[in-house]
This record gives structure tokens, sequence and C-alpha cells, in this order.
């Protein structure tokens, strides 16, 4: 389980153990960061994400270079053969009509080949950007959640959609009222926040595989 990066983090480890032995029971991926091939989806532009995917990949890379921040928000980071390799998996139109209302994509920019030298390897890795893995059968159930105010919005619908896809059973909720950042654990919010439904939602969802799994001849 993982919130934001650590959503991330814990849809690449799941990737990982997909065929381990024995499997894993579940994953609970709430707002996760799965990709950072477009950084222009209708999340992104209404919520202020500029500095979300930039900041994340420096983690990876350790260190900051505004240059490649400017190519990945402008969509200049990687080259026409990577580009049209992965779109598919991070198609706007797949998303549902209220979230890309009023939406205009942007016109496809020359590639910066000095950044995507750089940053090509990284977008490409399925274990930095998870949802654009090729294969994602075999992976445990999942719960995914989002919200409303969020840049991270749209990928985490779009992993919902492609995990789906794969047969792979989903749980998916959306707080059109909720924040990024707005699910700690063990939070005393009162029973109306989003806070506390988001957190009752995955107790819920955890009893409930936990229980299956015992059950089970």
């Amino acid at each position: 389980m993982g919130d934001s990066a650590g959503g991330n983090l814990a849809a690449a480890v799941s990737q990982r153990m997909k065929y381990n032995d024995p499997p894993l029971l579940a994953q609970v991926l709430v707002y996760p960061a799965v990709q950072s091939l477009n950084l222009q989806l209708p999340s992104y532009t209404a919520y202020n994400g500029d500095w979300l995917m930039p900041m994340f990949l420096s983690y990876f890379m350790g260190s900051v270079d505004s240059s490649l921040s400017y190519a990945m928000l402008h969509g200049s980071h990687v080259s026409d053969r990577v580009r049209q390799l992965y779109s598919k998996y991070v198609d706007y139109r797949k998303l549902p009509k209220s979230f890309r209302k009023g939406y205009v994509a942007p016109q496809v920019i020359k590639t910066d080949l000095v950044a995507a030298k750089v940053l090509e390897p990284f977008i490409t890795n399925p274990e930095i950007n998870p949802l654009l893995s090729e294969d994602l059968k075999g992976l445990p159930d999942t719960m995914l959640l989002t919200v409303g105010i969020d840049a991270l919005r749209d990928e985490g619908v779009l992993y919902a959609i492609r995990l789906q896809e794969a047969g792979i059973p989903v749980q998916y909720l959306h707080y059109e009222d909720g924040r990024h950042g707005e699910c700690p654990l063990g939070s005393d919010s009162g029973p109306a926040s989003v806070t506390f439904r988001m957190n009752s939602d995955i107790f819920k969802f955890i009893r409930n595989r936990v229980s299956a799994t015992l059950v089970s001849p």
C-alpha cells in the first residue's frame, strides 16, 4: 500500500512480485504517481501539477535540472518513437467525460534530444512508470483511490482502466471533494471528512480480502 510517490513504489513492487510464491494478497494505491510520459493530462493542467513529476524524477536521478524539468512540462522530453509506443497507455480520451470537459490537448512539439537521451531510460522503465508496463496480468486484487483536486487524478484512473483490461479485479473509488495528500492513515478526522471515508473504505477492503483468504479451502 502507498499514496502518491508511495503509490508508485507499491505499484512497482506489486509488478515485480506478481509471480511471487506465496502471491501478494492485494495492493492498495492511493492517488498513485504512475507515469511521467505525459505531464499535460487534464488534471495536470487543471491543478497545477508542474512541480510533481520533475521533483519525482529527481528522486530517481539524484539531481534537479531545470532544462529537463522544462522539457518534461512541455512534452518534449521523449522521442516520437517512444511517444507513439506508449501514448496508448496515457490516452486522455479514456478518461470520464467530466474529467476532460473543456480540455484541449496541446500540440506535440519538437523533441529535446538532450532531454530525451537522459530521461527516456527512466520514462520507459516500468518500475518507475508502472502505467507503461506492457504486461499487467497476474497482479493482485487492487483498490485504487483518486481525489478530485489532484494533478495525479487522471493517471490513477488510467491505471485502474488498464488493470481492469488485464483482467485484474479492481475496486476503484473517486472522492470528488478530496485533495491530494488527504489520506493519512490513523487520522482522527470526523466521519464526514474525506480522510475518514477513505480510511474506512481502505480498512474494509483489506478486511474483506483477509477474510476471503482465511475461509478459502
